[in-house]
């Protein structure tokens, strides 16, 4: 009696299974071919492909170009492992301008010591979810027609790299030398995108790179850490950016600064924003011509050591608002530099000081401006008998932790008024 040997694929509502195709879960053969048959003969029967735990080494790039395509693995214990200097998978049309819709890709890690990850053009109304990346180029691409679109879950991390090659010693090493997300206008606009919950560490450049002309990107929850450039550049080389909105973003210990804007238009930065710095300016925005305005920035934390500013500017244009946008003074400074733009508004400021320090002025101010001071150390006291600091009855204070006090210059001194926490 003859025998048929039952596959994945032979099972009624059952998923492609690149097992089927002849792919290698082991690393050891190339498996490129046998994966991309298996996203052909998903096309062509309407059905999911599945990629099961393990390490597919992929001699050549994979795409996916019709419409309504799901390509889901098990998680990071799927690793695509692109042994080739391109990206390691492709989602839509090549021809500039011709969509490709609803393609679900979830599940995945995409490793390339040589290329870069994925590359998302001519895609529309699709969603991309739990996907990692660790590449010698760009992490994430984003480019031409790609309208409409949700990343949930995306992580391009350093700190993986080791648990990543304990777990499948086969892989190669990676050195990044790029950015982690790149979202790149090359001859149509790139907009509607959303992302929640990204997760850049360690890339060789900018955390997250936006050129070209977009209408309105919002990223909810980004983390962008340890970077070799920015960790976040807006970059309008051909045009402007609109309708850019952050939503609890933190940045830490990038290299060139925390946040570049440049021909920006129309930007909110909303809820939890955290910055530091380990040597650039903590926000940069820098007007080319006249782009840059009606920017709001709400709950601003920046912790930093930097030398340089909290905010730099270049013919600044339009409205800088904020609300609740705290910042550290130099520790230890007796006349510390408060920096702000003259259309900044009023300003938060925390103290940070590690040995007794007694406050004579704050530089930087212009008439009018108000700023609000909290004590967040036992180390601080403000001179009010003979400084251009006024205000206590012209008695001396010793602040306490948890105490505050706000202040309006007038061109020459300031005018204070304390509030003791107890």
């Amino acid at each position: 009696m003859a025998l048929t040997k039952v596959s994945y694929s032979l099972i009624t509502g059952t998923p492609v299974n690149v097992l089927d195709y002849g792919a290698d879960p082991t690393g050891v053969a190339d498996s490129a071919a046998a994966i991309q048959a298996a996203i052909n003969a998903g096309a062509t029967l309407k059905q999911d492909v599945r990629i099961p735990a393990g390490v597919y080494k992929c001699n050549a790039k994979l795409t996916l170009t019709t419409n309504f395509q799901t390509l889901r693995g098990d998680g990071c214990q799927t690793v695509l492992w692109g042994n080739h200097s391109g990206y390691v998978l492709e989602t839509g049309n090549v021809i500039s301008g011709v969509e490709t819709v609803g393609i679900n890709v979830s599940g995945m890690y995409l490793w390339s010591p040589t290329g870069s990850g994925m590359n998302i053009q001519n895609t529309n109304k699709s969603r991309f979810s739990d996907l990692w990346a660790w590449s010698s180029g760009v992490g994430f691409t984003i480019q031409e027609l790609s309208i409409i679109n949700t990343f949930t879950n995306l992580t391009f991390s350093s700190n993986l790299y080791g648990f990543m090659q304990a777990l499948y010693p086969i892989l190669p090493a990676v050195a990044s030398i790029s950015s982690g997300i790149f979202i790149n206008r090359v001859t149509v606009e790139c907009n509607a995108l959303t992302f929640i919950n990204a997760l850049v560490e360690g890339s060789g450049s900018d955390g997250v790179l936006i050129t070209g002309t977009h209408v309105v990107i919002t990223f909810i929850n980004l983390t962008s850490e340890g970077c070799n450039g920015w960790g976040m550049n807006v970059s309008g080389v051909t045009g402007y950016n609109a309708n850019l909105t952050l939503v609890n973003a933190y940045f830490e210990a990038n290299a060139s600064g925390s946040f570049r804007a440049q021909k920006q238009s129309g930007m909110n930065l909303l809820g939890g924003q955290y910055a530091q710095s380990v040597g650039g300016n903590i926000f940069f925005f820098e007007v080319v011509s006249s782009y840059v305005n009606n920017i709001t920035c709400y709950n601003f934390t920046e912790d930093s050591a930097s030398v340089g500013n909290i905010y730099s500017a270049i013919s600044t244009n339009g409205n800088f608002a904020r609300n609740g946008f705290l910042a550290t003074l130099t520790p230890n400074s007796a006349t510390p530099t408060i920096r702000p733009p003259a259309n900044f508004g009023g300003l938060g400021w925390k103290t940070n000081n590690s040995s007794a320090t007694v406050y004579t002025n704050f530089l930087g101010g212009y008439a009018g401006l108000t700023i609000q001071i909290f004590i967040r150390d036992a180390n601080t006291t403000v001179d009010f008998t003979g400084s251009s600091l006024k205000g206590n009855a012209g008695v001396d204070w010793v602040a306490s932790n948890g105490d505050w006090m706000d202040c309006t210059f007038d061109g020459t001194n300031w005018y204070c008024t304390i509030n003791e926490a107890s």
